[in-house]
């Protein structure tokens, strides 16, 4: 197990998460909240789909998913900023924002984390746009999120902001 010695952000956090992934020889990575919000009986299915996709988005704005336990707001906030992300991208994908999400190590090479440039929510959509513009094979399944039951949301007025501004700039600046 790593700890990082100070809070520096999701993407960061993440970034950290796949080259120790990478440095020791793992094929696959997964990307879940740790407090079950991610229920863990997806990871089997997700595995089975990483032999044949790229990138595995558990989603919840497809048929059968969904959100259990979140307010209208949030709701709202959430697939919004997904149509929004959608709209700007010009990409298809229904869940930008979620965190349930899989790739292979190819997808992150190909991807290249370390252009990465996002730290916050916006890494979400980061991520899936380069693996979008790379032409991997992408595979959204439905995922049943349940809010979590203890500790509470990082969400912001900042981090609302710095996703709007960041998912223009990818557009215009990502290749």
């Amino acid at each position: 197990m790593f700890k990082q010695q100070s809070k520096n952000g999701l993407g960061k956090a993440y970034i950290c998460g796949f080259q120790i992934g990478i440095k020791n020889g793992y094929e696959y990575f997964i990307q879940m909240d740790a407090d079950f919000s991610h229920n863990p009986k997806y990871i089997q299915q997700i595995l089975q789909y990483l032999t044949s996709y790229d990138v595995v988005i558990g989603s919840r704005n497809i048929k059968g998913g969904g959100v259990v336990g979140w307010n209208l707001f949030r709701k709202v906030l959430s697939y919004g900023g997904s149509a929004y992300a959608r709209f700007v991208l010009g990409c298809k994908i229904m869940d930008f924002t979620g965190g349930f999400n899989a790739y292979t190590k190819n997808a992150i090479d190909a991807i290249n984390i370390n252009t990465i440039n996002s730290n916050g929510y916006c890494f979400q959509i980061e991520m899936k746009y380069k693996a979008f513009l790379r032409k991997l094979s992408i595979k959204e399944f439905p995922i049943i999120f349940e809010d979590r039951l203890y500790g509470k949301s990082k969400m912001s007025k900042k981090i609302i902001f710095e996703a709007i501004y960041k998912t223009i700039l990818l557009r215009f600046s990502s290749k």
